[in-house]
């Protein structure tokens, strides 16, 4: 059986959910901040060369741990 990785995330620092999806094709990373207003567009768009430079945008919560060994595992860095 073929296991899919996981290329999207949410999570919750204080009263705001903030979310990530990675676009493998593009290489980039589309970061979102107070997901249910408008979840249907990216605040952010970064390059994951970008990403492994500067981090995670700053308007955007830090991603929690999890979040960040999962992708940083992922076979695209």
């Amino acid at each position: 059986m073929t296991q899919t990785q996981n290329l999207s995330w949410m999570w919750a620092t204080d009263d705001t959910i903030f979310g990530l999806r990675l676009d493998k094709e593009s290489g980039l990373l589309h970061w979102y901040e107070g997901i249910g207003c408008h979840c249907d567009e990216a605040v952010e768009i970064q390059s994951m060369v970008d990403f492994l430079r500067r981090g995670t945008p700053g308007r955007i919560a830090e991603p929690p741990a999890d979040v960040m060994a999962e992708l940083y595992n992922l076979d695209v860095f």
